[in-house]
C-alpha cells in the first residue's frame, strides 16, 4: 500500500512539472500562474519530502530549471517577474522577486533530503550557509528555511554550525511566540 501511495504523490507532483524543470500551474492554489516559479517547486519538494518519496532524475531536472533561474550566487527568489502576469492571492502580491535565502535554503534542504549531487546545489548550499554563519537572519520564516537545511545537509558539522545560529537567532525573531515554542516542547 505505501509503494501505491509513493508512486501516486509522485506522480501528481510531476504532473505540476514544465519542461524547463521547474513546477508550475498553480501547485500553491494562490499562485494561478502555469509557468515555474522556485516558490512552487519549493512547495512540490516539500511534499515529495513528506511522502518519502526520491526520485533522482526528477530532481535533477529541477536542479537544472533552479540554476536557470538563480543569480550568481545560487539564489532564487519566491516568484520571478512572470508571475504577476497572473492572478496571485493578496498576501503574495508584495513578494518579494528578489533572490534570497527564502525559498533558497528550503529548497537546498529539501533537495539534500532527495540525495541529489549538482553544481548548482553545491553553490546554492555553501552560499545559504555562508550567509547564515554570517549574518542570522531575526524572521522566523526564513530561519524556518534554515532549519529544513540543517535536517538534510550531508556536512554534518554545518547543519550543528546552523542549528546553533538558529537556537541563538530565534528568540530574538519577528514572529517568534515563547508561548508558542513552550507548547512545542511541552506538547
Amino acid at each position: 500500500m505505501k509503494v501505491l501511495i509513493l508512486l501516486w504523490v509522485g506522480n501528481v507532483v510531476r504532473a505540476y512539472q514544465n519542461s524547463d524543470g521547474g513546477l508550475g500551474h498553480a501547485l500553491e492554489p494562490d499562485v494561478h500562474y502555469p509557468e515555474s516559479q522556485p516558490l512552487l517547486t519549493s512547495f512540490g519538494l516539500g511534499a515529495l519530502e513528506e511522502a518519502e518519496y526520491r526520485n533522482l532524475e526528477f530532481v535533477t531536472s529541477v536542479c537544472n530549471y533552479l540554476q536557470s533561474v538563480s543569480d550568481k550566487k545560487g539564489l532564487v527568489p519566491f516568484f520571478l517577474e512572470s508571475a504577476y502576469q497572473s492572478p496571485l492571492a493578496s498576501h503574495w502580491m508584495h513578494s518579494t522577486v528578489s533572490p534570497g535565502l527564502n525559498p533558497t535554503a528550503e529548497i537546498c534542504g529539501l533537495l539534500h533530503y532527495q540525495g541529489v549531487e549538482h553544481e548548482w546545489l553545491s553553490l546554492a548550499t555553501e552560499t545559504c550557509c555562508e550567509m547564515f554563519v554570517e549574518e542570522p537572519p531575526l524572521e522566523v520564516h526564513v530561519l524556518f528555511c534554515a532549519v529544513r537545511l540543517a535536517e538534510h545537509i550531508p556536512d554534518k558539522a554545518m547543519a550543528e554550525n546552523l542549528l546553533d545560529v538558529i537556537a541563538t537567532a530565534l528568540p530574538r525573531a519577528s514572529f517568534f511566540s515563547k508561548w508558542m515554542l513552550l507548547q512545542m516542547l511541552t506538547g
